[in-house]
C-alpha cells in the first residue's frame, strides 16, 4: 500500500497550516496538466494545547490530557510527534490516504518532520518529500500574532540547517498562490490559472 507523504516545515506563523489547506481544498484536476493529477490531504493533527479562538474544531484534535496524548504515542497511532512550548502535538495515521497519487501534508516542526521520516525510513511503499516555507521576521503576520520577530529569526535559522525537496516563498509583498505552490513542487501547471486563493493574515 503506497503512502505518499508531504512533510511542511517552516517558522512560526509562515504560513504551513494555510499552504496545507490550500492544497486540500483544491481539485488538482482544475490547475494540474495531467490526465491522472494528485490529491492533497491534510490527516487530522492532534494537540494538548488549548483551543485559539480563530481556531474552529477542524484544526485539530484537541485532548483533555497528557495521558490522551500518550495513550494515542503508546498505541503507536501517532506520526509527526513534537513537543513545543509545553504543549504536544502529532498527526493520527488513520487519518491518512494512500495511492499513487495519493499525498499527505503534514505540518510539523524538524522534530516532527525527523519523527516522520525515522517513522517510515524502512517503508519501501513509503515515499516522503521535505518542503520548507520561508517567510520574513519583519512580516505584518508575524507581529499580528503577537511573535517575537528574533524567535522567529533563530527559528528560520535552525530549519534551514537541513536539506529540503522544495523551497516555497511565502514573503509579505509576494504570497504564495495555489498556482506558486503547484509549480514550486514540480507539477506542470495549467497557464493562466493563478488560483481564487487569497492570504488571510
Amino acid at each position: 500500500m503506497i503512502t505518499n507523504i508531504l512533510v511542511l516545515c517552516g517558522p512560526t506563523c509562515s504560513g504551513k497550516s494555510f499552504i496545507a489547506e490550500m492544497l486540500s481544498a483544491n481539485n488538482m484536476g482544475d490547475y494540474i496538466v495531467s490526465s491522472n493529477p494528485p490529491v492533497f490531504h491534510k490527516p487530522m493533527q492532534v494537540t494538548t494545547r488549548k483551543q485559539r479562538d480563530i481556531e474552529d474544531c477542524d484544526s485539530y484534535l484537541f485532548l483533555k490530557s497528557t495521558d490522551d496524548y500518550e495513550s494515542l504515542n503508546m498505541d503507536n497511532k501517532l506520526t509527526a510527534k513534537t513537543h513545543f512550548n509545553d504543549n504536544y502535538y502529532g498527526t493520527l495515521m488513520s487519518n491518512m490516504i494512500h495511492g499513487k497519487n495519493a499525498w499527505n501534508i503534514i505540518v510539523a516542526s524538524t522534530e516532527g518532520a525527523a519523527d516522520v521520516i525515522n517513522m517510515f525510513r524502512n517503508d519501501s511503499e513509503c515515499n516522503i518529500k521535505t518542503a520548507i516555507i520561508l517567510a520574513e521576521g519583519d512580516d505584518g503576520m508575524i507581529n499580528e500574532h503577537c511573535r517575537d520577530i528574533q524567535f522567529f529569526k533563530n527559528e528560520l535559522f535552525d530549519l534551514l540547517q537541513s536539506p529540503y525537496d522544495y523551497y516555497i516563498p511565502n514573503y509579505m509583498d509576494s504570497r504564495a498562490t495555489l498556482w506558486d505552490v503547484l509549480k514550486r513542487l514540480g507539477y506542470d501547471v495549467k497557464k493562466g490559472l493563478r488560483g481564487d486563493w487569497v492570504w488571510k493574515n
